[in-house]
């Protein structure tokens, strides 16, 4: 794998944070409970900071970054607004490791580095959704 091909990556990564983070915003409008709006609201700017990151780094490799998101699925109701976000932490974290190993073949500590506090982001967010499925389904 080259340095292009990791940018491609990268960029992959920079529209999937874009989706979330504008998921996440207009789930956070549209939910109704204080707790969970207020967290949806933490997690897109999250994102959003994520694919700041990302963007920055793939400057440093020489590239251009990515400026339009994956397509958007807000969900049309709470079940399936966390169902989709569920799947789409589950996504992240896979392709993430999968960035983490390339970037470590080609020596790129500095990704390397960059996508593994990423990835513990993403472990907390799928948590997060897992637990509020969880009540959804207990009330």
């Amino acid at each position: 794998m080259t340095n292009k091909e990791l940018i491609e990556l990268l960029n992959k990564a920079i529209k999937m944070e874009l989706r979330v983070c504008i998921q996440y915003m207009w789930q956070h409008i549209l939910w109704e409970e204080k707790e969970t709006r207020k967290a949806l609201e933490k997690t897109a700017i999250t994102e959003m900071k994520h694919a700041e990151k990302i963007a920055k780094r793939v400057v440093a490799l020489g590239g251009t970054p990515a400026t339009e998101p994956t397509p958007v699925e807000v969900g049309e109701t709470p079940d399936k607004m966390i169902a989709i976000d569920i799947e789409n932490e589950k996504g992240a974290i896979v392709f993430y490791k999968k960035i983490i190993e390339t970037a470590e073949k080609l020596g790129d500590r500095e990704t390397a580095n960059l996508f593994k506090e990423i990835l513990s982001d993403e472990k907390k967010h799928l948590k997060f959704f897992q637990e509020t499925l969880e009540k959804l389904h207990s009330k």
